[in-house]
C-alpha cells in the first residue's frame, strides 16, 4: 500500500523547492464534479463520531506542501509507451507525454510522477517511475484522465492513490493560496482506513474493521473552529477545509497527522513569515476538529463524477396535515414492492488460506429475486482468471453453496477473490470483500 512517513517529510521535504513549469488552472474537472461541489451545508454523516475516534482524534493538521510537482507540457510534447508496467491490470498502456527533465517526487519511498497537458485537459499520473539508461521509461502503475468527462476508474482497481482516484485534483497549488481561496476538495491520507470505499473512490482502504473511514469519506472541518489569528496561508486551507473539505484518498504512514497535500512550488518555504509558522499553526488543528459528511444526496451514477449542486436539492416539504373524511369503502392496499435481489458472497470472505487439490465451500446469501442459478469466477487482483463453475443452482432459504476441488495446478497467491454473479441478472452479484489465499 502506498504510505508516506510524516517525519522524514516534516525534517526534509515540507519546502523542498521544486519549480513548477507552467501554472494550473485553479480548478481541474467540471463545476459540478464531486471535487469541485461545496459540501459545507450538507448533513454530518452518522458515523461521524466514530470514525473521527478511531481515526486518531488527537493527530493534527499536517501540510505536506513543496513535495508533489506538477509537470504542465502541451499535445506537442512528444509522447512514449512505458517499456514495463508492473500492475497492467490497473493502469492504461498508452503513450505518456514524459518532458525532458521532469520534475518527479521523491520523498524517500513514494515517488509520483504528475503530467497535466493543458491544451487537452487530459491528465497522466504514473506511480514509481524510473529511467532507464536508453531514455525509456518504466512505472509500477500510471493512468490517465480525461478532466472533461465525468467518468470514475473501473472498480476495484488503485491507482496512484490507493483509493483509485486521481492525485492531482485534490493538490493545494501555490496560486491558490495566493489567490486566498481553495475551491475543491484536497486530498486526505489518514493512518486508519476500512477496507471498503464509498463514491466517488474505486478502490478499498487497509482494515477490516467498521469504524475506520473507507476511502472517499469526505471530511471536513467544523463551522466553529475559529480561523482567528492564522496566518493569510493558513487560513486559506482552514476556509478551504469548511466550505469543500477533504477526501479520503490514501494511508499515511504515521500515526501522528492527517495529510493534506499539496504541490512543489518553492514558494511553500516563503509565505511571508520562515515558512515553517505553517507547519507550528497547523499543529494546533487536530482531527477533532473535523467532522464526517454525508455526500450521498450529491450521488447521479456511481460510475460517475458529475455531482448534485447542494443548492439546488430540493427538500422534500413536510405536509400539512388535513382533515380526511373517513373513506365509505375499504380502499385497495397499496402493491408491495419487491425487494432489490442482491447476492453477497459469505465464503471466502478474505484471510482464508486453502491449499490447492483439497476442497473448499464456496458460499453466499441472497435476497429478493436474482433468479434460479449463478456462476462463480475466481478473481486475482481484480482480473477474470477463469471459471469455477457455471450454472450452479443458487440455493435456498436465502443461502446457497458450492464445493471447490482447487486445482492442482493453480497457481498460487495471497490476492485472490470469488464472484458469484446471477446468470438471469448479470448486474446482480458480489466479490469477496478480503483477499484470500491459495498456496502448495
Amino acid at each position: 500500500m502506498k504510505k508516506l512517513s510524516i517525519y522524514f517529510l516534516a525534517i526534509s521535504l515540507l519546502f523542498l523547492a521544486v519549480p513548477l513549469t507552467q501554472a494550473l488552472p485553479f480548478q481541474l474537472y467540471q463545476a459540478d464534479n464531486i471535487w469541485n461541489v461545496p459540501i459545507d451545508t450538507l448533513p454530518v454523516d452518522a458515523k461521524s463520531s466514530t470514525y473521527i475516534t478511531n481515526g486518531l482524534p488527537n493527530s493534527f493538521l499536517y501540510i505536506a506542501g513543496g513535495i508533489t510537482p506538477i509537470n504542465v507540457v502541451t499535445s506537442a510534447q512528444p509522447k512514449q509507451y512505458l517499456t514495463s508496467i508492473e500492475y497492467p491490470e490497473f493502469s492504461d498502456n498508452i503513450p505518456y507525454p514524459i518532458p525532458d527533465n521532469p520534475k518527479i517526487e521523491d520523498s524517500g519511498g513514494d515517488h509520483h510522477f504528475l503530467i497535466y497537458e493543458s491544451d487537452t485537459n487530459l491528465l497522466y499520473e504514473m506511480y514509481q517511475p524510473v529511467q532507464a539508461r536508453d531514455g525509456t521509461w518504466s512505472a509500477y502503475d500510471a493512468q490517465r484522465y480525461d478532466l472533461s468527462s465525468y467518468a470514475l476508474r473501473d472498480e476495484p482497481y488503485p491507482s496512484v492513490t490507493a483509493s483509485g482516484l486521481p492525485m492531482t485534483p485534490g493538490l493545494i497549488t501555490y496560486e491558490e493560496i495566493e489567490r486566498g481561496s481553495i475551491n475543491h476538495s484536497m486530498l486526505l491520507w489518514l493512518y486508519n482506513t476500512r477496507d471498503t470505499h464509498v463514491w466517488p473512490a474505486r478502490a478499498n482502504g487497509n482494515w477490516n474493521n467498521p469504524s475506520y473511514p473507507p476511502f472517499g469519506q469526505r471530511f471536513r472541518l467544523k463551522a466553529s473552529f475559529d480561523t482567528t489569528g492564522y496566518s493569510p496561508v493558513a487560513k486559506t486551507i482552514l476556509e478551504g477545509l469548511k466550505k469543500y473539505g477533504a477526501m479520503v484518498s490514501d494511508n499515511s504512514g504515521d500515526t501522528q497527522a492527517w495529510v493534506i497535500s499539496a504541490d512543489a512550488d518553492p514558494r511553500w518555504k516563503d509565505d511571508g513569515s520562515d515558512g515553517q509558522n505553517l507547519f507550528n499553526e497547523m499543529k494546533n488543528v487536530h482531527g477533532s476538529d473535523f467532522e464526517a459528511v454525508d455526500v450521498s444526496s450529491l450521488m447521479i451514477n456511481k460510475d460517475s463524477g458529475q455531482a448534485r449542486i447542494p443548492s439546488l436539492i430540493t427538500p422534500i416539504p413536510t405536509p400539512t396535515p388535513t382533515l380526511t373524511p373517513k373513506p365509505t369503502t375499504t380502499p385497495t392496499p397499496a402493491p408491495t414492492q419487491a425487494p432489490t435481489p442482491s447476492l453477497t458472497v459469505t465464503s471466502p470472505n478474505g484471510g482464508e488460506s486453502w491449499k490447492r487439490s483439497t476442497s473448499h465451500t464456496i458460499g453466499w446469501s441472497y435476497s429478493g429475486s436474482p433468479g434460479s442459478k449463478v456462476n462463480i469466477v475466481l478473481m486475482k487482483r481484480g482480473t477474470n482468471v477463469g471459471t469455477i463453475a457455471s450454472n450452479v443452482p443458487i440455493g435456498s432459504s436465502g443461502k446457497g453453496s458450492y464445493i471447490w476441488k482447487i486445482p492442482s495446478n493453480r497457481q498460487t497467491g495471497t490476492d485472490y477473490k470469488i464472484t458469484v454473479q446471477s446468470t438471469s441478472q448479470p448486474a446482480v452479484k458480489d466479490t469477496s470483500n478480503n483477499y484470500f489465499t491459495i498456496r502448495y
